[in-house]
């Protein structure tokens, strides 16, 4: 119908250029078409029905197949929101400490991305654990990003576990000075147990009984 015509559509500013880029093969002619949209997601997915039925350009047989209908809009915000965080993270290695001007959420989230990965086991740590010469030893992941939100980068965690500790922490306690620092619960005390008998601790802090370390 009149609503669904691209000279009135273009016209009003519902779509924009029609580019097509073609390519021959024999007798035939193969084409992709693209056409942006500022229409709604339901209007614009109807004009791409409507375009596929069209059978015939000119004199020439024809037959349209749509690959893909992509919001660009969403694309762009996201990559705006990735571009802030790099920026925020750059900024946060050059600006001064005292600096107000940033989110609390956004730097949150970026120094959280920070969290890695150590040993065979991949044990959730900070980025500089390998060239360190401490080490703190912690529970699990959420507390090494307590560490890394006070830009303490030389953490890793044990991932909770009370039973057998990983060689990776064993290796880690001999090659460098180590803190183990845990919950004052019994969760905590068993973890300090666990590696006091497979390595060396140089040093322990312990937070005050029923509380998160």
């Amino acid at each position: 119908g009149g609503s669904l015509d691209l000279r009135e559509l273009q016209k009003n500013g519902k779509i924009g250029r029609i580019e097509i880029d073609t390519s021959a093969s024999g007798p035939r002619t193969y084409g992709k078409l693209h056409l942006p949209s500022s229409l709604s997601r339901v209007e614009t997915c109807i004009l791409a029905a409507a375009i596929e039925s069209v059978d015939r350009v000119g004199p020439f047989e024809t037959n349209f197949k749509i690959e893909k209908i992509e919001d660009t809009r969403s694309e762009k915000r996201k990559k705006i929101i990735n571009r802030a965080k790099e920026l925020v993270k750059t900024l946060l290695s050059t600006e001064i400490p005292d600096s107000k001007e940033i989110s609390d959420l956004v730097e949150s989230d970026v120094k959280s991305s920070t969290v890695g990965t150590y040993g065979s086991d991949n044990l959730p740590a900070g980025p500089d654990v390998a060239k360190s010469e401490e080490v703190i030893i912690v529970e699990g992941r959420a507390d090494v990003i307590n560490l890394l939100k006070s830009d303490i980068t030389n953490c890793v965690a044990v991932g909770g576990a009370s039973g057998n500790v990983s060689k990776t922490i064993v290796d880690l306690c001999t090659a460098k000075d180590s803190t183990v620092f845990v919950d004052g619960d019994r969760g905590g005390d068993m973890i300090i147990r666990g590696i006091a008998e497979a390595a060396d601790i140089d040093f322990i802090a312990k937070a005050p009984d029923g509380q998160g370390g």
